[in-house]
């Protein structure tokens, strides 16, 4: 069994024997000094055991033990060894051949082994331990500074240094541990071959850190100047570089790398993740196998590439090889220069590319392609929406699906398709198939060279077609179709109204109107079915060949018919019919309302005054009415009017005659309407088509003519002369009344819609749009760049409105919602009447308002009207804001926000305890602060307050003394001031020279009344003075003023009505005021004051305030409520981290003990007879660090065992033990 022996005085022989530690023995001063060096000499002999024996040693009278040839111990020290010396004071320790602990308490284990300071230790083979405190452990071993510690053969460790390993070297303050490692000053350099500069630190295996920086890990390597390196062969060469991670690399000054492998060489540059390389200035490299290769490039993500200078590459395997590009998404990729690739697989291919959704494909020069899927393959086109595609030069796509093939072509809307150069087409399924076509609404469809189809279903198949309408059709070259359902089927027909009609060069206006071949209906459901046929007139109908019907339901079904007026009827060939209600057969004329002409024609019948027989085509019926105004009649079948009845030489004065020359021939060449000097121009009417050059033309063809000369693509309805569409820009479309296309490839569609900067596109009435704004809604108004969707939105530049009202004026603004407002640039507003002001500001929820700078308003009705601040939650409104130099609750300091958050009076819930002094508290810690406050009001209980006021505040006009009998106040100084407090020194010389004043004088200073006969005043006592009825001043020095006043004591004053002042030097001022112990004061009317030294302002149930007192400014001096509210705070603080320090020391240093503690107990011990072992052990506890290092040593029969051992821990705090055992 192995039992623990200590050292016991044998009092018979005068020695020290080794006993069993449970025997029990008489002491001897110095006994744990004997106890030590007799475990020590214990030790001693097994370790050396032929050299000296029991028998060899010496015990001085001092109490030393020796043992060998020529050794030397004084002072209670032991030395075992030849030439050994143990010299110092203290019970030093000197064990081997010429081993030497001269100084006090210094022990030295080993042959040669030098201790050379106070508590200095040396085991081994020429160990040295030069200076105090010092510790060498191992062969070689040199400890050359105060407290250092050298462990391991040829270790070396200079002041406060540690050394641990053989040829570790520690130099001032450094920590080496490990074979051959090397620590400058105040460094720290732990593994094999680990060095360490000053004030750097290099653990493990051949790890390297220059000055100021570190190094963990095998082969690390931190070598510039405050550099960090932490993981096996990882590099930071850079000077405040750092490499974190296996073979990690940063070598350019002030670069990051972070992983397995992550390479950072370029100056600032930044790698993290496994094989991340960062190679570019001012480079970031985030995600595996990322790589940064240009300067000021990003990027982020796993294999992701930034390879142009200033280029961005965000997500899996995405590439920014361009310079300013910018890949965001998987497989995103960006080649061109200034491209911007967003979404996964994106790419932007060629310069100032813009590719934004999964798939999107930008490769034309300036092309951009939003949406997934979307493309934009040439020279400056744009696709947007979901697999939309912009083929041609300068082409728009938008929708999902949609498809600009063409040149200059524009497609918006789901599956829209502009395949034309200078195409258009708008509206989902809408088709503008050829060259300069346009297509609007929903399925409309321009399929024809030229054409126009606006309208869900229209269709304009023929060149230079126009259809206008939902369901309208232009089916034939010219065509025109204007209405809901209108149909222009022939060539160069015109169909205008809903569900009109109009075949060959036909011409149909009205609602369900309907044209024949080169016919014309003009009037709602008007009929114009045969060829050449007119109908004029709501209803009326034309159905034979050359029938004209002119009115109301006016019918002309007869060839050649004519039929004029309200229900007019022209039934037979060539009849005419002129007049409501008239009706005409074949070949007759009926002439006035309600005429009819229904004679069929005859061949052969007797004419009035005629002989011969007569033949007529039909019936000229004119209603029984006179026929005026007739020409005379110049053949035989004319008509004759009165005048040539009654004179057949009369001229024709009626008749439009040819001009006549001056020699009064006729001129053939000039006729003059009206005649020669006519002051009005004359209608020609029912004038024939002209078809020679020299035939006269009617209106239809002028109209007609003026038509097809204007412009060439499209044109709405409206008034010719003042309000013809514009579109003078190349590309340009101007659809509507008065609308502009002014801007290259800008298009405006509706009436006074203007589009009047390049790629500008205006959609509705009054719409205006500027360089590649897009403005959609009437009154819609939207700048360069800018997006107004709604009825009267309003987008500033880069802007987006959309929304009735909405408007965004900010630059980059965006306002949603009818009426939401932007109206500072990069402004946010989302939500009805949502308004942001406010520069960066942002607004949602309904009615939500962010006025002002960066200000954040959410939530139905938040408003933040501050700069900087927000309102989070419905009905949140800020109130403050940002505010400077302003006094905080419980802060005696000005305090600084930057802005406020309100969220409306809710709770704020999931709040951690803060720590620091800008984080928020929660109510655990308001519940803390609580408990030292009820402390404190403890302490001020006992100080003297202001009264209060009825409804609880501080009345700082009254303070009541509540002390019995009064309190004393003491080393009051002297008053100067009206209002200030007066001192007994001021009393005593008020009272001297009122004593010195005439009293019976005609004008006396002193005056006062009472019977002299039985109230007169006494002054007994020396140099006393009394003066009022009845007062009485019997001490020496007192003072007695006021009727029945009493001053009794020693240098005592009473004033005031039966004031008493009955203590020495007591003061009672005030009627029925009584001081009655010595120094008292009792200030006011029945004040007592009837404790020593002590100031009253009144009695028990009397209490008086004490107000307007200024702060104390000396030891004695009385404070007031101000200094002592300040007083209990800064107590409290004081207190707190007082307190607060003392248990952190308490608590830092028990497990600075404790970790120490752990360090010894994991120290192995020698198990071998004969064999010694050195053994270092480490421990942390509770953020608390120590290092152990032990010496053990079994005897060569294995029977005693001793050991040492030595701790030191970051607390700064060393221990040493010895100690001894016995195996049997």
């Amino acid at each position: 069994m192995n039992r623990i022996f200590k050292a016991v005085w044998n009092e018979s022989n005068g020695t020290w024997v080794a006993a069993s530690e449970t025997a029990r023995g008489k002491t001897k001063r110095s006994s744990s000094r004997a106890a030590l060096v007799l475990a020590c000499a214990v030790a001693a002999s097994a370790a050396i055991a032929g050299q000296a024996r029991a028998a060899d040693w010496v015990t001085d009278a001092d109490g030393s033990l020796s043992a060998g040839l020529g050794s030397t111990a004084s002072n209670g020290g032991v030395a075992i060894g030849w030439n050994t010396q143990a010299t110092g004071n203290g019970s030093t320790v000197a064990i081997g051949d010429y081993a030497n602990a001269s100084q006090d308490s210094a022990v030295a284990v080993g042959n040669g082994a030098q201790a050379g300071g106070e508590f200095s230790v040396a085991t081994g083979y020429g160990a040295n331990a030069a200076q105090d405190g010092a510790l060498a452990i191992g062969g070689l071993a040199q400890a050359t500074g105060s407290q250092a510690i050298a462990t391991g053969s040829q270790a070396t460790a200079a002041i406060d240094g540690v050394a641990v390993g053989a040829n570790s070297n520690a130099a001032a303050q450094g920590v080496a541990t490990g074979t051959g490692a090397v620590a400058g000053g105040l460094g720290v350099a732990s593994g094999y071959g680990a060095q360490a500069a000053d004030n750097s630190t290099a653990v493990g295996g051949l790890s390297k850190a220059s000055e100021d920086s570190a190094a963990f890990g095998t082969n690390a390597q931190a070598t510039g100047s405050a550099s960090v390196a932490v993981g096996s062969a990882s590099n930071a060469t850079g000077d405040n570089s750092v490499a974190v991670g296996t073979q990690a690399t940063a070598t350019a000054q002030n670069a990051a790398a972070f992983g397995v492998n992550a390479q950072a060489t370029g100056t600032s540059s930044l790698a993290a993740g496994s094989a991340a390389n960062a190679a570019g200035s001012n480079a970031a490299a985030v995600g595996a196998n990322a790589s940064a290769s240009a300067v000021d490039s990003s990027a982020y993500g796993s294999a992701a590439s930034a390879g142009g200078a200033g280029a961005v590459a965000v997500g899996h395997l995405s590439n920014a090889a361009g310079n300013s590009a910018a890949a965001v998404g998987e497989l995103a990729n960006a080649s061109g220069e200034s491209a911007v690739a967003v979404g996964s697989l994106s790419q932007a291919n060629a310069d100032a590319t813009v590719a934004v959704g999964s798939a999107a494909n930008a490769s034309g020069s300036n092309a951009a392609a939003v949406g997934a899927n979307a493309s934009a393959s040439a020279v400056d086109s744009s696709a947007y929406g979901s697999a939309a595609s912009a083929g041609g030069a300068g082409a728009v796509a938008v929708g999902h699906l949609s498809n600009a093939a063409g040149n200059s072509a524009a497609a918006v809307g789901e599956l829209a398709n502009a395949s034309g150069e200078s195409a258009v087409a708008v509206g989902s399924l809408s088709q503008a198939s050829k060259d300069a076509t346009v297509a609007v609404g929903s399925a409309a469809n321009a399929s024809g060279s030229n054409a126009a189809a606006v309208g869900a279903n229209a269709s304009a198949s023929g060149d230079q077609s126009s259809a206008y309408g939902a369901d309208s059709k232009a089916s034939a070259n010219g065509a025109t179709a204007i209405g809901n359902g209108a149909q222009a089927t022939g060539q160069q027909s015109v169909a205008s109204g809903q569900n009109a009609s109009a075949d060959v060069q036909g011409v149909a206006t009205g609602a369900g109107a309907s044209a024949g071949l080169q016919a014309v209906a003009n009037g709602a459901y008007s009929e114009a079915s045969a060829a050449g046929a007119v109908a004029v007139g709501h209803g009326a109908a034309a159905t034979k060949d050359g029938a004209t019907a002119v009115g109301e339901n006016a019918s002309a079904s007869g060839e050649s018919a004519a039929a004029f007026g309200t229900y007019a009827r022209a039934s037979g060939n060539n009849a005419v019919a002129i007049g409501a209600n008239t009706q005409a057969a074949d070949n007759n004329v009926a002439l006035g309302s309600g005429s009819a002409a229904t004679q069929a024609p005859r061949d052969s019948y007797t004419g009035y005054n005629l002989t011969g027989t007569q033949a007529s085509k039909g019936e000229v019926n004119i209603g029984n009415r006179t026929i005026s105004g007739v020409a005379p009649g110049l053949n035989d079948d004319e008509a004759v009017n009165v005048a040539q009845l009654k004179s057949v030489n009369s001229k024709l004065d009626g008749a439009v005659m040819y001009d006549p020359k001056p020699n009064g021939s006729i001129d053939k060449t000039s006729v003059t309407l009206g005649g020669i000097g006519a002051s009005a121009p004359t209608t020609l009417h029912n004038v024939a088509a002209g078809v020679e050059g020299t035939d006269a033309v009617n209106v239809d063809q002028l109209n007609s003519a003026i038509s097809d000369a204007d412009n060439p693509f499209f044109k709405a309805q409206g008034d010719r002369a003042s309000e013809g569409a514009k579109a003078t820009g190349a590309h340009s479309v101007a659809s509507g009344a008065n609308a502009s296309a002014t801007g290259d490839n800008a298009s405006a569609y509706g009436a006074n819609s203007v589009a009047s900067d390049t790629s500008a596109t205006a959609v509705g009435a009054n719409a205006k749009a500027g360089f590649a704004a897009v403005a959609t809604g009437a009154n819609a108004t939207a700048s360069g760049v800018g997006v107004a969707t709604g009825f009267s939105a309003q987008a500033g530049e880069n802007a987006t409105a959309v929304g009735a009202l909405a408007k965004a004026s900010g630059d980059s603004s965006a306002a949603f919602g009818v009426g939401a407002v932007a109206g500072a640039d990069a402004s946010i507003a989302v939500g009805s009447q949502a308004n942001a002001g406010g520069t960066n500001a942002i607004a949602i929820g309904l009615i939500a308002q962010a006025a002002q700078e960066n200000s954040v308003a959410i939530g139905q009705g938040a408003t933040a009207t501050h700069a900087n601040s927000v309102a989070l939650g419905a009905g949140s409104a800020t109130k403050t804001g940002a505010q400077s130099n302003y006094a905080a609750y419980g802060l005696s300091a000005p305090q600084t926000s930057s802005g406020e958050v309100n969220v409306g009076n809710r709770t704020i819930s999931g709040v951690a305890a803060g720590s620091a002094d800008d984080e928020a508290v929660n109510v655990a810690q308001l519940k803390g602060v609580s408990a030292q406050v009820d402390t404190v009001t403890q302490a001020v209980d006992g100080a003297v307050k202001y009264d209060r006021n009825p409804d609880g505040t501080v009345n700082k006009t009254s303070v009541t003394l509540e002390g019995d009998g009064g309190t004393a106040l003491h080393n009051v100084a002297a008053g100067t001031a009206a209002n200030d407090a007066v001192n007994v020194g001021q009393l005593n010389d008020a009272l001297g020279q009122v004593n010195n004043a005439v009293v019976n004088a005609a004008n006396p200073f002193v005056s006062a009344e009472g019977d002299r006969d039985t109230e007169g005043a006494s002054s007994t006592g020396a140099h006393s003075v009394a003066a009022g009825a009845s007062a009485s001043a019997s001490g020496t020095g007192a003072a007695a003023f006021g009727a029945g006043a009493t001053a009794s004591g020693n240098g005592a004053l009473a004033a005031g009505q039966n004031a008493s002042a009955s203590g020495n030097g007591a003061t009672a001022l005030g009627s029925g005021a009584k001081a009655t112990a010595d120094n008292a004061v009792a200030l006011g009317q029945n004040s007592v004051a009837d404790r020593t030294n002590t100031v009253s302002v009144g009695a028990a149930g009397q209490e008086r305030q004490i107000v307007n007192v200024a702060p104390g400014t000396q030891g004695t001096d009385a404070v007031n409520l101000n200094q002592l509210q300040q007083s209990s705070s800064n107590t409290l603080n004081q207190a707190n981290a007082y307190t607060n320090q003392k248990f952190d020391d308490a608590r830092r240093d028990a497990y600075g003990g404790t970790a120490a503690a752990i360090a010894i107990a994991t120290l192995p011990q020698a198990v071998l007879p004969g064999h010694g072992m050195v053994a270092v052990g480490a421990g942390t506890y509770g953020g608390q660090s120590a290092l152990a290092i032990g010496v053990s040593q079994l005897s060569d029969n294995g029977v005693w065992a001793y050991k040492f051992t030595g701790t030191t821990s970051t607390r700064g705090q060393f221990g040493v033990g010895v100690g001894a055992g016995m195996h049997w």
